[in-house]
This record gives structure tokens, C-alpha cells and sequence, in this order.
């Protein structure tokens, strides 16, 4: 879209019977910034400004450094569910104990944390910091395949505060993008 907000290009446009005509060439104006490497695109006539819409969250967020973060990995799944049930199963850890107790091996649901601004919410969870109640001494699948992942030996790990100490060190030294995430979870 140019500055005067004209169509400049659309893909396959020979492909409209009669091309596009130039009263439907003009898009209509919306609301956009961009923050956190993202675009954040609003269709309505905004009720409030950009800054004020994310509000606490912003300032919650800004430690961590998003302008920094990289893609480090992608995966993508399909899951035979409602798609609002895939949203909200990444927004608490409750069920964890009994519908994923493979995940007790790398995460604790006790230590998680879920904080409310007002539209929305932020989930933290540590990750290879575990219950006491699952403390173990080898590595399982889920932890052997992250350590293996990033260059350690499962074989030579001795337990939980092992594999988060060798985890940590080992994205640090592998440096940007996977050493790049700095916050106040980092102690």
C-alpha cells in the first residue's frame, strides 16, 4: 500500500474479469503500529491509543527485550480440536498433573505464573525448574531430547538444577538469537 493509501499491487490481478476497477483500488484506512517486532493491525476506529490498549503489559514485557527476540524455531501441528481450546490449554498450567504428567519432568505448575492486565494476560513459566514430587535423577524423553537439542549429553546429567544450569549456559554461549533472551527471570 503506498502513502495515500492506493492499491498498488495485487497478486493475480489479471485474474479479475474486467481487471480492478479504479474506484475499488483505493483500501481502507486502519488503525496500525508496530511494537515487539510485530504488527498489530486494529479494523475498528480505535477507542484508545496504542499505548494505552496494551498499557501494563507493555511495561510487564520490556525487561525481556522483544525488539531483540529472533525466531529460533518453528513447528507447526495440527491438532483435531476447536482452536480456542489449543488458546486457552496455553494459558494456565493446572491440568498439567493430570493431562500432561510428561511435562512435570521439565516444568512446575506450583511455579508458574499467570498475571491479569485487564484485556489481557501473560503466562511465565521456568522451564527445567521442577516439584519437588517429581525430582528425578536421569533425564526422561522430554529432557533428554531438549538437552541433546543444544549440544549436552544426557548421560551426564545429574538432575533437574543440572540440566537447567547446563541449559542456561549452553544458550548463552551459543549467543544470538538462542543466548539473546535476557529478563528478570535471570538471576
Amino acid at each position: 500500500m503506498g502513502a495515500r493509501r492506493q492499491l498498488l499491487h495485487a497478486p493475480d490481478g489479471g485474474c479479475f474479469r474486467g481487471g480492478i476497477p479504479a474506484t475499488h483500488r483505493r483500501l481502507a484506512p486502519v488503525a496500525a503500529a508496530e511494537w515487539a517486532g510485530f504488527v498489530w493491525v486494529h479494523l475498528d476506529s480505535p477507542r484508545q491509543s496504542f499505548g494505552d490498549y496494551l498499557g501494563a503489559v507493555a511495561e510487564r514485557v520490556a525487561p525481556f527485550r522483544p525488539d531483540d527476540f529472533a525466531l529460533v524455531e518453528h513447528a507447526s501441528v495440527e491438532w483435531s480440536c476447536n482452536w480456542k481450546l489449543a488458546v486457552e490449554a496455553f494459558s494456565e498450567t493446572y491440568h498439567l498433573t493430570r493431562t500432561h504428567p510428561h511435562l512435570l519432568e521439565i516444568v512446575d505448575p506450583k511455579q508458574s505464573r499467570f498475571d491479569e492486565f485487564g484485556l489481557h494476560n501473560l503466562l511465565s513459566l521456568g522451564l527445567a525448574v521442577v516439584d519437588e514430587r517429581y525430582a528425578w535423577e536421569r533425564p526422561g524423553e522430554l529432557t533428554s531430547s531438549l538437552l541433546a537439542r543444544h549440544g549436552i549429553d544426557p548421560g551426564e546429567v545429574t538432575g533437574a538444577p543440572d540440566a537447567r544450569a547446563r541449559l542456561q549456559r549452553a544458550v548463552r554461549e551459543r549467543g544470538p538469537p538462542w543466548g539473546r533472551l535476557r529478563g528478570p527471570h535471570r538471576r
